[in-house]
């Protein structure tokens, strides 16, 4: 088996992905809003999860159905319902990014794992 590394393997299997952001806040009464904004393409590799991935997702999150990303675009993970978070449209579902592992001070590819996701609503 060759061993290639991550850059390499990006670069060749890449391909494109869309994407949307949900902007979530409060608005003036203290109630909890969201704002789709428009989908986008980004470049990147979509693949199946493993079960040692799925171990990495928080608590509630867990599913038999995850996709590891991974890009060197931005992504945005919203952990407290406040903020940006990115989600995924792939094969007629929309799936949800966690952050799992911060690779950012070794490589400029991120990983993350999607979950599959119904409402956007809430976060």
């Amino acid at each position: 088996m060759l061993k290639l590394p991550l850059h390499v393997t990006h670069n060749l299997l890449k391909h494109p992905i869309t994407v949307f952001v949900v902007v979530y806040g409060r608005n003036s009464e203290g109630e909890a809003t969201a704002t789709q904004l428009e989908d986008y393409t980004i470049q990147g590799n979509l693949q199946p999860a493993g079960y040692r991935q799925l171990q990495l997702l928080p608590e509630g999150a867990q599913t038999d159905g995850a996709k590891v990303l991974h890009t060197d675009m931005p992504i945005y993970v919203s952990d407290n319902g406040q903020g940006m978070q990115t989600y995924i449209r792939h094969g007629g579902q929309v799936w949800k990014v966690h952050a799992v592992e911060d690779w950012s001070p070794h490589a400029t590819i991120g990983r993350w794992l999607a979950t599959r996701h119904l409402d956007i609503n809430t976060p």
